[in-house]
């Protein structure tokens, strides 16, 4: 919570903990950490670069999510099952 307090309260600084926070978004283990991480990065990105970077970063140390595949996968098994009405 201090961290979100720090960049709403002081707008000079936000540059700076965003990228501290792409650089450092590895170590983080916390999930509680990781969601406010997540939300100072898609808060707080206000050029296109850095737009880019917090998708790098989040890429790059979250992975990719099976959400898309699975829905994909569950639409196509209810597609080609028979209608029973």
């Amino acid at each position: 919570m201090f961290i979100r307090e720090v960049i709403e309260l002081h707008a000079e600084h936000r540059a700076t903990i965003f990228h501290k926070i792409c650089a450092n978004f590895v170590s983080i283990k916390s999930q509680l950490v990781i969601r406010v991480a997540l939300w100072i990065l898609g808060e707080y990105a206000e050029s296109l670069s850095e737009v880019q970077q917090a998708f790098q970063t989040v890429k790059r140390n979250v992975g990719s999510l099976p959400i898309y595949l699975t829905a994909a996968l569950d639409i196509d098994e209810a597609d080609s099952k028979p209608e029973t009405n």
